[in-house]
């Protein structure tokens, strides 16, 4: 299985060269904190928006994980709005996670603890985003059921050593911060120290941005290029697909246009075949 490697970052890292850190630190996608508990206002991380912009400029996969609080699946609700309330109007390509480890909560038992993560990602899930949560191995042996949490959403667990661990529809992997005995600390670009993960699978296209694109009609049918400008074989854009043409410079014209899966991203050598939308 592929794996690609990635940080998550919040408020502590205030001072990221998004550019570097994609260029030169090798970072491929970035999980966000976009806040912590239920209060829109006063709980949302400080540096979500530009953490953001940042890494979506550099055209990178993004997601973002939410630290809970909830003691109850109700408080579970009100977190899961609060996230949706974050995270609206920002495209996301990766899910969102719920990020369980307060042992305020962890007293309440694995049946409670596994309703609210449960319920947080239906209620995540119901509103069209794919989900998960994020735990160690402690709170995934002792205070959630993995396997219900795979029948809602993804598991994304924290884990500091050199094994990683298995857990049903397990997609991302903590395997360092402050310890990492996997890779060194530090990721050019961003700090000495950050939270380093690896994804398994395969990374999804970047969805389209609002700064970095227009959108168009494709009025006929269109066959697609790869990236060195070839054609590529049995790929094209439908008449009447709304599209998304990437403004940058560059020899070829990037286009992000909509499959049956979700969406691709590719290339056409003019636009000719679309109109502003």
């Amino acid at each position: 299985m592929n794996k690609h490697f990635g940080i998550d970052v919040s408020s502590w890292q205030k001072n990221v060269d998004y550019h570097k850190a994609v260029t030169k630190g090798g970072v491929e996608f970035a999980m966000l904190r976009a806040g912590f508990g239920k209060n829109v206002e006063t709980q949302k991380d400080n540096m979500f928006d530009k953490h953001y912009e940042g890494f979506v400029r550099e055209h990178i996969p993004v997601g973002a994980y939410q630290y809970s609080y909830a003691t109850s699946p109700a408080g579970a609700i009100l977190e899961a709005q609060a996230m949706l309330e974050w995270v609206k109007e920002k495209p996301m390509d990766l899910p969102l996670f719920l990020d369980m480890e307060e042992a305020d909560v962890a007293k309440l038992g694995k049946e409670t603890c596994t309703m609210i993560a449960v319920t947080w990602c239906r209620y995540i899930r119901d509103a069209g985003y794919d989900c998960g949560i994020y735990a160690n191995p402690n709170w995934f042996e002792n205070y959630l059921d993995p396997k219900a949490i795979a029948e809602v959403g993804y598991i994304w667990c924290a884990s500091w050593g050199t094994e990683k661990p298995e857990y049903p529809n397990m997609i991302m992997w903590q395997y360092g911060g402050e310890t990492n005995k996997v890779r060194e600390r530090a990721v050019e670009g961003v700090g000495d120290v950050v939270d380093q993960n690896y994804f398994y699978g395969d990374l999804p296209d970047v969805a389209p941005h609002a700064t970095e694109y227009q959108y168009v009609i494709c009025t006929k049918k269109t066959y697609t290029l790869d990236k060195n400008g070839k054609a590529e074989a049995r790929r094209w854009i439908d008449k009447g697909d709304l599209c998304a043409i990437r403004l940058v410079p560059s020899p070829l014209i990037e286009v992000v246009y909509p499959t049956a899966n979700g969406h691709r991203t590719a290339y056409l050598k003019d636009i000719s075949n679309f109109v502003t939308e």
